[in-house]
């Protein structure tokens, strides 16, 4: 049976033609629709997130587009998640942003090592992140 996206759910109020899920199932459905390449060590770790694993991912994924893939990418098996997390605190952020622009390793390195509640900035990379960024989109949509 195929089961409607979440926010189409979400947004049917009436029940008119969408089939009715429980809250866990949406919750469950869209915990598998993340990846676990683009996450957090802490989210890994079973941590409480906070901005830093927002960030962190955000780093993933961008270095990701740059790169088209990252170094964990490809294990298999029952134990992806541990396989995936070991990598990820094994690969230092200089090896991982290798062949980026340096602002991608600057932003990287700051993101890793925030405490919980740490805000990060200051450190003079927001605009070369963002610049390249803006460049990355613009490549995308051309």
């Amino acid at each position: 049976m195929e089961t409607a996206p979440a926010a189409a759910v979400l947004l049917d109020r009436q029940d008119l033609s969408l089939p009715s899920l429980s809250i866990r199932s949406l919750l469950s459905s869209f915990a598998a629709t993340l990846h676990c390449s683009h996450c957090s060590v802490h989210a890994h770790l079973g941590r409480t997130a906070s901005r830093r694993d927002d960030l962190e991912s955000l780093a993933y994924t961008l270095l990701f587009l740059l790169r088209g893939r990252l170094p964990w990418q490809g294990y298999q098996g029952d134990n992806k998640g541990f396989l995936v997390c070991k990598k990820k605190m094994a690969t230092s952020p200089e090896l991982l942003c290798r062949y980026t622009p340096p602002p991608f390793r600057q932003f990287t390195e700051a993101v890793v090592n925030l405490k919980f509640d740490e805000v990060c900035g200051g450190s003079g990379w927001e605009d070369g992140v963002l610049g390249c960024a803006w460049r990355l989109a613009a490549a995308a949509l051309a």
